[in-house]
């Protein structure tokens, strides 16, 4: 009776702390932060690897936890209950009946006992320290979990393909890959960071801006047409560069006079007015095409970039890159002159206001 009783109990504390490794292994691999496993990944952390790879296969790691749970759960009832009727059985000798009796009386008590121990040290404890230590929880339990979710590769493929073909019938896919953060909860998480003193505060705006960036389109931060400054493409080299030093641009729109100031044509550089004038002043170059006192914007004006007022500031900022553009005129959808873009704007809707020189 005492070796049955001694192996049982042996029994009951192995199947509670295999609960508690399943349940540290579940909540230590979802917790822990994919960029730390980067970085023990970068220093050969031994079992890092193999934490990342079960991290990338959460449909055959989720199933397999829950498999090794349940069965602990179950076998520690088959178990529990035999050994505290054999126990009280051998309490209630003297009372008729005491087989019987012992085994109503050992179900409640079995079920109290091992509860509390299943809660406590296959719970709470395992749960406890998976959150406190998700990484060495991570790295200890990935190896024995990557055992054990080949030995129980058949029943977690059927797990899965069972649950694959309930979910169809509520017309919800089952997700494949481990969670994500939407844009919002980005934010959030920034936001906590900042106040548990982990980010200061402008760097908590950086990312704001960041996540929000892509949902800005190029007409909220246009220059609108009205407050554009350009020049019509027959003025004189020599008269637009007073007036561009005048305003100070770096960059000037170019229209045509015959249709209107909406009607932009090209995009004048001011540093290419400048190397005109400079060529002239010390006369190194000599004009073939017409005298330097007659070339005009229209001879010297490059291609202008033209983006819908719809698209995205992030989008924008790839095309700028893309294109090797700075300025960009802004049309509706009718084609229309509604606004000028810079490279500067798209920036600052990401970092915030930058000032030149000018802006002083």
């Amino acid at each position: 009776m005492f070796e049955f009783l001694l192996f049982r109990g042996v029994a009951i504390m192995v199947l509670i702390l295999a609960n508690g490794f399943f349940v540290a292994a579940e909540l230590s691999l979802v917790s822990v932060r994919e960029t730390r496993i980067e970085q023990l990944i970068a220093q050969r952390r031994p079992g890092s690897r193999l934490v990342r790879r079960l991290q990338l296969r959460l449909d055959d790691f989720l199933p397999a936890v829950q498999l090794g749970v349940t069965l602990c759960s179950l076998a520690l009832g088959w178990i529990g209950e035999p050994v505290v009727a054999a126990i009280f059985e051998k309490w209630l000798w003297w009372i008729p009946h005491a087989h019987v009796w012992a085994h109503v009386i050992a179900v409640p008590v079995a079920f109290a006992f091992i509860t509390y121990f299943h809660v406590l040290l296959g719970e709470l404890v395992p749960k406890a320290l998976a959150l406190r230590k998700a990484e060495q929880v991570a790295v200890a339990v990935a190896g024995p979990m990557e055992v054990f979710i080949q030995l129980t590769r058949p029943a977690v493929r059927l797990m899965n393909r069972s649950a694959r073909l309930v979910l169809r019938l509520f017309r919800t896919p089952m997700v494949q890959e481990g969670s994500v953060h939407s844009p919002e909860e980005l934010k959030l998480i920034a936001t906590a960071a900042r106040r548990s003193g982990l980010l200061p505060e402008y760097q908590e705006a950086l990312i704001h801006r960041a996540v929000e960036i892509n949902e800005v389109p190029t007409r909220e931060i246009m220059t609108p047409r009205q407050r554009i400054f350009s020049l019509p493409f027959d003025l004189l080299i020599e008269e637009a560069s007073a007036r561009i030093v005048d305003e100070q641009h770096s960059r000037v729109p170019v229209y045509d006079p015959a249709r209107g100031p909406e009607y932009i044509v090209g995009v004048v550089y001011s540093k290419d007015i400048s190397r005109l004038m400079h060529f002239r002043a010390s006369a190194k170059t000599r004009f073939t095409e017409a005298p330097f006192m007659e070339l005009r914007l229209r001879q010297v004006m490059r291609e202008v970039l033209v983006v819908p007022e719809t698209k995205p500031v992030l989008d924008l900022l790839h095309e700028f890159q893309a294109r090797r553009r700075h300025l960009a005129i802004v049309v509706d959808e009718f084609g229309s002159t509604v606004g000028l873009v810079t490279v500067e704007d798209a920036i600052e809707q990401l970092i915030g206001e930058v000032e030149d020189e000018f802006d002083i």
